[in-house]
């Protein structure tokens, strides 16, 4: 994970992953970026994440703790990511 969020800062959207290609990865980021200012050192919800991109970059503009809701059982050994299983 935390390989992911450096990405960020590197803007390497490759090595961010995603499942929509880098392409769309930065513009999901540049979109968030916009509203940076409601992420910091707030807590954020994703959902329907089966690989951590999404919290990668919330994670990378300063969100403080980020709860991934996912079908699948997810380890996630980040100390700010943390996952609840919804069916």
């Amino acid at each position: 994970m935390e390989t992911k969020v450096k990405a960020v800062f590197g803007k390497d959207w490759d090595a961010v992953g995603g499942v929509y290609g880098q392409g769309d990865t930065e513009i999901v980021y540049e979109t968030m970026n916009l509203y940076k200012n409601k992420v910091v050192g707030k807590r954020a919800l994703v959902i329907g994440s089966e690989s951590p991109w999404v919290e990668s970059l919330v994670l990378a503009l300063g969100a403080k703790q980020v709860t991934t809701l996912e079908y699948n059982r997810i380890k996630s050994t980040h100390p700010q990511v943390n996952s609840k299983i919804g069916f």
